[in-house]
């Protein structure tokens, strides 16, 4: 885990969601994930959902947090449009 990685844990965004998850989780997120928001989703998804390492890491090499943005772009599109 790089220098600036483990920077990242101390961010104070961060910081009160540290705890939600195990430290090896927290492992996986920083050695592949670069962004503190992307950090924080998969932080906050984790949590949420009870996700296992093998989980965390599909997840993550599936790109679900591009895919759920992506999702969420399009139902406030939708949303916008028909209002």
């Amino acid at each position: 885990m790089s220098q600036g990685a483990l920077a990242q844990v101390n961010h104070p965004i961060l910081l009160p969601v540290v705890a939600l998850i195990p430290w090896t989780h927290h492992t996986i997120i920083l050695d592949k994930i670069k962004s503190a928001d992307d950090r924080l989703f998969y932080i906050r998804k984790t949590a949420e959902n009870g996700w296992t390492k093998s989980v965390l890491t599909f997840q993550i090499e599936s790109r679900g947090w591009k895919k759920w943005r992506n999702l969420m772009c399009t139902i406030m599109h939708l949303y916008i449009c028909f209002v």
